[in-house]
């Protein structure tokens, strides 16, 4: 089993800012990964995730700011000083050596003994089930094999930080899942830092201790993937993270019969106290009932479509506020069909349609 050293390997960066030419990739990017914490960057392509990556494993140099590892102020120190390992999407493997050699190919490089880097190779193969591929080339290992390979060799040179940028988006969705749970498994028992980049809210909601939202340069929400779902601290976030995406309904704040209320071309939700002023309702599919009865405080909507994944239904539908999805225990609905969809008081979000920001609002049953 490879070991880790006593040094600490936390990661920070300070008022992180990168400039591409006229383009701001990241814009003061503050960050903090504990030791040992698998930190999740999540968000769409172009976000500035991959860019971070880079920046803290030397391969991109920030325009400002500082990077910290542990204790050490690493930005000039060269990637191979930093002592980091980055594993990257397209596995980045020598086809012309075997598996024992593309996983030795490090320890080589640093003048190892023989009998050493043997007994690291065999080790880290023995930990991830690969020794009866040693011999083998790259061509002839699949997929999920080829990503044990990358992650054998990353693992190998006991590196204070592993750095994954997107390492499971080759993969066929049985075997991202599958190996999903493997790598939560070896984090567990490495006990080591990892940043890991993608797309995937899936991914990052199985995989993180903490979750870290990008939207164009920007760092939006760092935080415990449940509180990223269940607190979301802008509309970005609420609609980026959960499927179906959060409905988003946009009305405004003001005073009626002596109460705040949230109203929206007919919708009137009561609030506890909030000033005047345009405001954006949100509330997940989940947190929504659909009834083929009319009720006082449930909204008139036309079915769209229905979208089956098997275990979950979700009916889509129109209405006077704009279209709701809602997340329902039967398929058992026709296109154009009346239903009627009541909110959850107690799980709406309420967002500043200027900023973005989560505002302090909770809705009360009148």
């Amino acid at each position: 089993m490879v070991s880790r050293g006593d040094f600490l390997a936390s990661v920070r960066l300070d008022n992180i800012s990168k400039m591409f030419g006229e383009v701001r990739a990241l814009d003061n990017v503050n960050l903090y990964v504990e030791d040992g914490e698998f930190l999740v960057l999540l968000g769409p392509s172009g976000c500035g995730k991959t860019t971070t990556l880079r920046i803290i494993a030397g391969l991109e140099l920030q325009t400002s700011g500082h990077v910290y590892i542990g204790n050490r102020l690493v930005d000039d120190l060269e990637p191979k000083d930093r002592n980091v390992a980055m594993v990257f999407q397209s596995y980045a493997l020598y086809p012309h050596l075997t598996i024992y050699d593309n996983i030795a190919f490090g320890l080589k490089a640093r003048h190892e003994p023989k009998q050493e880097i043997d007994r690291k190779v065999r080790d880290v193969a023995r930990m991830l089930e690969i020794t009866h591929l040693l011999m083998r080339k790259p061509a002839a290992l699949s997929g999920g094999q080829r990503q044990r390979v990358a992650l054998a060799r990353a693992i190998v040179r006991n590196p204070d930080v592993f750095l994954l940028d997107e390492p499971l988006s080759n993969l066929d969705a049985k075997l991202r899942a599958s190996t999903r749970i493997e790598l939560k498994n070896l984090h567990l028992r490495l006990k080591s830092t990892m940043i890991f980049v993608t797309h995937d809210q899936v991914e990052a909601m199985t995989l993180a201790d903490k979750i870290a939202v990008f939207n164009a340069g920007k760092l939006l929400q760092h935080d415990t993937p449940m509180n990223i779902f269940m607190k979301p601290a802008n509309k970005f976030v609420a609609g980026f993270v959960g499927y179906p995406p959060m409905n988003m309904i946009d009305g405004e704040i003001a005073e009626k019969d002596g109460h705040a209320v949230f109203l929206s071309s007919g919708l009137s939700i009561r609030l506890q106290s909030a000033p005047a002023g345009k405001c954006t309702l949100g509330i997940r599919p989940q947190d929504i009932r659909v009834s083929l009865n009319p009720s006082d405080d449930a909204i008139a909507c036309t079915v769209k479509g229905l979208e089956r994944t098997g275990t979950d239904n979700f009916l889509y539908m129109s209405s006077d506020v704009g279209d709701i999805v809602a997340s329902v225990e039967t398929g058992d609905y026709t296109i154009g069909q009346k239903v009627y969809a009541k909110f959850d008081i107690s799980s709406l979000h309420f967002f500043d349609p200027s900023t973005g920001k989560a505002l302090p609002l909770q809705g009360v049953y009148a």
